[in-house]
This record gives C-alpha cells, sequence and structure tokens, in this order.
C-alpha cells in the first residue's frame, strides 16, 4: 500500500499510510501537525546521528549546504527557504527540516514520520514551477541535496547512477571528458531527482525527449519507509516491454508516491559540431508554420523554441535594440564534427 495521497490547492503532500482521511485545512491541523513534529525531533536526530547545535540565524548557509550546521533544523529562515520555489505560490513553511546523506537515512526518516502522522516533502534545489515544496498543512521538508554522488557509469550502454541531489550540470561537467551528455534541459540547474519527480523537460526534448523517456529506473522510498527499486535492484533494462513500468509511475509523480533516493539516467552522446540560428517573422502564426514544417522536414533539430514579440521587446530593450520586436523562432541542430555544417544551415 502507498499510503493516500491527498492534493490541495497549493501544494502536493506525501502522507504516511496512517493518515486516511485528508487533514482539514484549519490552524487547529497545522497546530496538531507542528506538536507532533516536535515531539518527534528527537527521533530525528538520533536517525542522523545531529546533536542539534546552535544553528545562529540561518542566513549564513543556504538550503542543503554542506557545512557543519545541524542536519535537523527548526531554524526559521531555513524553513521558510524550504517553503517556497520559482512558482507564483506564497510561502509555506515546513515545521522542520531534514539533511539526509544516504537512502538507509531516509527509509528510517520517513518511517518515524509515518509512525508519527506527519507529512514528508521532497526538496531538491526549489527550482520548481509547481509549487510542490510548499507546507500549508506543516510537516517536514526532507532536503536531498546533500545525497550528491554519481554512483556509477556505464559509457558502453549510456547509462548512469546518480543520487537524487546530483544537479544537472555537475553531472554534465562529470560526463564531457567521456564524451557523452545529460539532455534534459529546464533551464534552471536542478537535482535530478526533483526533475525525475516533476518530469522536467526544456528546449532538447523536441530532440531527445523530456524525463520520462531519460529515466530508467528509480529508487524509491515509499510512505511506508520501504525500499522501492523499480526495475530490480542493480538493474538499468533499456526496455519497458518486460514486467509492470513502476518507473513512469514514478516519474512525475510529484513527491506524492515516495522519495525518490537515485535515478538511472540515459544519455547522449555529445555533438560534433553544432549549428545555430535566429529566424525573425512578421507574425507568430508564420513562425508556427516554419517550425512545424521544419520538425516534418526531417532535419532533426535538437531545440526550437517560439519567442514571441512581447518577450522579443524585452530582450532588445535589455539589449540596447539589437533585436526587432518580431515574433523569433531559436533553432540548434546537432551535427557530427566532420559534417558541412553550412550545407545543414541552408
Amino acid at each position: 500500500m502507498l499510503g493516500r495521497v491527498t492534493r490541495s490547492s497549493r501544494c502536493l503532500q506525501l502522507l504516511p499510510p496512517r493518515l486516511l482521511v485528508c487533514r482539514r485545512r484549519s490552524d487547529d491541523g497545522r497546530a496538531v501537525v507542528a506538536d507532533r513534529v516536535a515531539a518527534l525531533l528527537p527521533r530525528l536526530r538520533a536517525i542522523l546521528d545531529d546533536g542539534g547545535e546552535s544553528e545562529g540565524d540561518g542566513t549564513s548557509r543556504g538550503p542543503g549546504s554542506g557545512g557543519r550546521s545541524s542536519r535537523v533544523s527548526v531554524n526559521r529562515t531555513v524553513c521558510e527557504l524550504h517553503g517556497k520555489d520559482e512558482s507564483y505560490h506564497p510561502t509555506a513553511p515546513p515545521d522542520a527540516v531534514v539533511f539526509p546523506r544516504s537512502t538507509d537515512e531516509v527509509c528510517e526518516l520517513v518511517r518515524a514520520c509515518a509512525a508519527a502522522g506527519v507529512p514528508v516533502l521532497p526538496f531538491g534545489t526549489g527550482t520548481g514551477m509547481e509549487g510542490g515544496v510548499s507546507a500549508p498543512g506543516g510537516g517536514i521538508s526532507m532536503d536531498m541535496t546533500r545525497m550528491n554522488r554519481i554512483i556509477a557509469l556505464y559509457p558502453e550502454d549510456m547509462t548512469a547512477v546518480v543520487e537524487a541531489g546530483v544537479t544537472r550540470k555537475t553531472l554534465n561537467q562529470y560526463l564531457r571528458p567521456h564524451g557523452l551528455q545529460f539532455t534534459v534541459d529546464p533551464g534552471a540547474d536542478a537535482s535530478i531527482g526533483g526533475m525525475a519527480a516533476t518530469s522536467a523537460s526544456g528546449t532538447n526534448t523536441v530532440a531527445y525527449g523530456s524525463m520520462r523517456d531519460t529515466v530508467l529506473a528509480l529508487e524509491v522510498v515509499l510512505p511506508s519507509g520501504e525500499l522501492l527499486h523499480t526495475q530490480g535492484a542493480g538493474r538499468r533494462p533499456l526496455k519497458t516491454a518486460a514486467g509492470l513500468n513502476l518507473t513512469n509511475l514514478f516519474v512525475g509523480s510529484e513527491g506524492t508516491l515516495g522519495v525518490i533516493t537515485s535515478v538511472t539516467v540515459r544519455l547522449r552522446g555529445v555533438a560534433g559540431a553544432t549549428v545555430a540560428a535566429v529566424c525573425t517573422f512578421p507574425t507568430v502564426d508564420d513562425a508556427v508554420h516554419t517550425a512545424v514544417d521544419t520538425l516534418q522536414s526531417g532535419l532533426g533539430p535538437s531545440r526550437i523554441e517560439l519567442v514571441d514579440a512581447s518577450l522579443m521587446g524585452a530582450v532588445a530593450r535589455a539589449a540596447a535594440g539589437k533585436f526587432k520586436f518580431v515574433p523569433d523562432v531559436h533553432v540548434k541542430k546537432d551535427a557530427d564534427a566532420d559534417a558541412d555544417a553550412d550545407a545543414d544551415a541552408d
């Protein structure tokens, strides 16, 4: 049993299996959760071997910093940082923040929260646009940024296994000497675990797909504290025809079905050369029709983005009038190093 998932108007939360009825969003309900968290803090500190040292004002270190700060924080500033992402939703801080460093710790933390009836909200880098990290009903924010190891790289089959807190830029920097790349690019330097939880996509999706196409396997801690390997422990098959496709059940689940602790991802080779172009059009319809024709022509662009006139106006103002106030289509195509780039551009 995965536990009951509830959706509030502002956030998604992972609820322990004991909480079979949606909590009322009221001050009384939040106060009850806060009391449960306060009673649970000694247990959380024991799990993380955390002495609860003084945290100061919390302004000298960001969420997930690797310093000697407490790994169980009730500092107001730290909690507020974990109650807001890049979305328009107002800040809704959790009652406490924990910083696990291993899957075993995550299992113990989730198990303790389940027994106490405390919601758990996984937190990556806080760059999401969905409001999924906010905690209007209170609970524990589980910051995954200290689980940042690249566990394994398999250049022969172009896959890698990383912990949930590894960011995409860190992974690509590690892969560069091997001639490989992680291709999902949502713009922000998001964590791989968070990108899997939100099924992130980006400008490369037109060529390489989204996280749903890139994630091959997941290690997930369920609301009961049990550990699940969606493809079996140590396995990374490229096909999904055999057995239940549990991986895609969790990709895009927004932290409601479990806490993702490691991700097996598909990699791609780095192109030897690239060709980029910016094309201007009199109307948005002309730009859209051209983009469709380009995709249907078989040219295979690696990125293609429509930028409307209002956004181009903002760019033009920032760039001192170097651009026109007209719709643009930005195109990028990857090619082999010995390919005729001029011919491709034509």
